[in-house]
């Protein structure tokens, strides 16, 4: 998994970008909702993420591990577990990239500059 320069040494990048996309939704406390949040990023990508302390499972009955997301692709035989530190993607860094790049896409179609995004990173103070 990738890792992105946001002063926390060694955030997934992927992990990062999934929490960007919750609180631009409106998301406020994952931890506080009653199961995962689930949203779908784009016609091929659906997270489910997990906020407790506790394995839950999604709406699709997958269990989603303590602190993760669970990611799924609609078209290919593509899931994967994002931790804050790490993960493992069935696909590998393909996959991993196109879900990067769907999660980049979702962020800025509501007005967010990713922090994958070297220049929002140059912006930042």
């Amino acid at each position: 998994m990738v890792e992105v320069d946001d002063g926390v040494s060694g955030i997934c990048a992927t992990f990062v970008l999934c929490c960007q996309l919750a609180t631009l939704c409106g998301q406020k406390s994952i931890k506080d909702l009653p199961g995962c949040w689930e949203h779908q990023v784009n016609d091929d990508w659906h997270l489910s993420f997990n906020g407790h302390l506790q394995e839950l499972k999604n709406s699709s009955g997958d269990p989603v591990p303590p602190c993760s997301v669970w990611v799924k692709h609609s078209k290919y035989f593509t899931t994967g577990v994002v931790m804050p530190y790490g993960g493992i993607m069935v696909g590998g860094h393909e996959a991993e990239n196109d879900l990067i790049g769907a999660l980049e896409s979702a962020i800025r179609e509501l007005g967010g500059f990713p922090a994958t995004d070297e220049a929002a990173q140059e912006m930042q103070p």
